[in-house]
């Protein structure tokens, strides 16, 4: 072989094994998670690598992850030192996939944090909740909301997210922090998901911490229990002259427990509640041990502007051993009373019932008027179902002398009913049984009988309609011979029975064939 192509074959020999080169370098890697601290962190859609400077960055001095785009991502990990934020601006869309963040050490910072706080907390996060995630600190928020941020837990939530706000000292005393919530927190909606928040001293479960209002929480879904500790609400309003605004449960089931002086769902102690509205859902409220309503005002709280459309709820005032008890809706102990507005406003189609007295309202199946919170009852429920109606067709026909049987019939409402004949009386020898609706008897008088019958469900709601029915003479014994000689002299059809015509017309022929008889004779002879 010449030098000349012995050099080329070199030649080539590098320049394929460089390309050989390149292009495995330029093949694309298998994606691996991005682990920061302790946690994984990766695109929720293909489960490539977020982008650190671009989707996220993480602080080793703070031990702090924060977002940086609303790149859909998925955290997970367990971890005591490191916390979640949302930078501002941006609108992040993370998924929790059996998250732990339990910050025991004395750490200066929320779990998760929408901004640092609430000058440059413009920002939101829309979190989906996937297998069992834990988040606690030490202090500050389990999930820090100020009030111009906003936190969304999807529909698409299946899991459990359990949160933990500062805890505080009751005996020192030293204010806690709310689990999910801020100072004056942001909007808060959960549509899904098992979500459990446990607030701290004197701060809401959801809503506001200490001495701050609960505000623009919105609850259509999932499985929601919220507590809190000293003078605050479960959900609403946290500590003494603390404020409920905004608070609408359109679905899910929901348990709100107030802390000694806090409502269920509504203000903290010496606060007001305004502006709660439940339209579906269970909803369970028990306010706190000294004073404060279910739903309503904490102790020396009150309610104003409290309206329900459809759900069923249990609320529970409690005991102060000086004052009395609290409202299961309404106020709270020694309060200046107040009026809930439309209280209890079923939708169309439906009827709504009140068990206890709203905060010393009258008792009633459904309440346009407003409800005025003077006295108390301690326990209130409400429930909804489709409106009561009795079913509008005509009944049958009676006849004197015969057997009888028609039943009334109601739709909707709460069985069993109870009927009775509310005007107008039924015919002689007829009687309604009240428990099945069964008209039964023998007739003994022929005529037409209106009446107005009532039937009343197990609420104690009503509703009536008119009836009718037609009682026809007896049948005489000899109707059966009769109606067949009608029915013979009356057939037209040129029988052996048919009308007088007819006979006549058989003699004619008869006559007939008799002369003609008689001219053949006389022919022959």
């Amino acid at each position: 072989m010449s030098g000349t192509k012995l050099a080329a074959g070199l030649t080539g020999l590098l320049l394929t094994g460089a390309c050989a080169i390149c292009a495995l370098c330029a093949a694309p890697s298998v994606a691996e998670a991005a682990t920061v601290g302790d946690l994984t962190i990766v695109r929720t859609a293909d489960g490539s690598d977020p982008i650190p400077g671009v989707d996220y960055e993480y602080d080793d001095f703070s031990r702090s992850l924060n977002i940086l785009s609303n790149t859909p991502m998925t955290i997970s990990g367990s971890t005591t030192e490191d916390c979640i934020g949302v930078e501002h601006y941006t609108d992040a869309n993370l998924t929790f996939e059996n998250l732990t963040i339990d910050v025991q050490m004395p750490a200066y910072f929320s779990a998760v944090a929408l901004g640092s706080t609430a000058a440059d907390g413009d920002c939101s996060l829309t979190l989906t909740v996937v297998g069992d995630n834990l988040l606690r600190t030490q202090f500050g928020n389990g999930i820090f909301v100020p009030s111009y941020s906003e936190l969304t837990i999807s529909d698409a939530s299946t899991g459990k997210l359990e949160v933990y706000g500062e805890p505080g000292d009751r005996t020192n005393p030293t204010p806690g922090r709310a689990a999910l919530g801020g100072s004056n927190n942001g909007p808060i909606t959960i549509n899904g998901g098992t979500i459990i928040a446990h607030g701290g001293n004197s701060s809401a479960g959801i809503g506001g911490n200490a001495r701050g209002n609960g505000q623009d929480i919105t609850i259509n879904g999932g499985n929601v229990t919220a507590t809190s500790a000293g003078s605050a609400a479960g959900i609403g309003g946290g500590g003494v002259y603390s404020f409920a605004y905004r608070i609408a449960i359109n679905g899910g089931v929901v348990h709100a427990t107030g802390g000694m002086m806090g409502a269920g769902i509504g203000s903290g102690a010496i606060g007001e509640a305004d502006g709660i509205t439940i339209t579906g859902g269970e909803v369970y409220a028990y306010g706190g041990s000294l004073g404060a309503a279910g739903i309503g005002g904490g102790t020396l709280g009150n309610l104003a502007n409290f309206k329900v459309t459809g759900g069923t709820i249990h609320a529970e005032g409690s005991i102060d051993p000086d004052y009395g008890e609290a409202a299961g809706i309404g106020s709270g102990v020694s309060s200046r009373g107040g009026s809930s507005g439309n209280a209890v406003e079923p939708p169309a189609g439906y009827s709504a019932l009140i068990e206890g007295i709203l905060g010393g309202g009258t008792v009633l199946a459904t309440a346009a008027q407003p409800y005025m919170f003077d006295e108390t009852d301690r326990v209130a429920d409400i429930t909804f179902a489709p409106q009561l109606a009795v079913d509008g067709r005509a009944l049958p026909q009676a006849q004197v002398g015969s057997a009888y049987q028609a039943t009334l019939n109601a739709v909707g409402g709460a069985s069993p009913y109870t009927w009775t004949v509310a005007t107008g009386t039924l015919p002689d020898g007829l009687v309604l049984d009240p428990s099945t609706g069964i008209i039964t008897g023998t007739p003994t008088q022929a005529g037409t009988a209106t009446f107005t019958v009532t039937a009343t469900d197990a609420w104690g709601v009503s509703a009536s309609t008119e009836k009718t029915i037609l009682v026809t003479p007896p049948q005489s014994s000899n109707d059966g011979i009769d109606s067949k000689k009608m029915a013979l002299a009356n057939t037209g059809d040129g029988g052996l029975a048919g009308t007088s015509a007819g006979l006549i017309g058989l003699v004619a022929v008869a006559i007939a064939l008799v002369g003609l008889s008689v001219a053949q004779r006389k022919t022959r002879h």
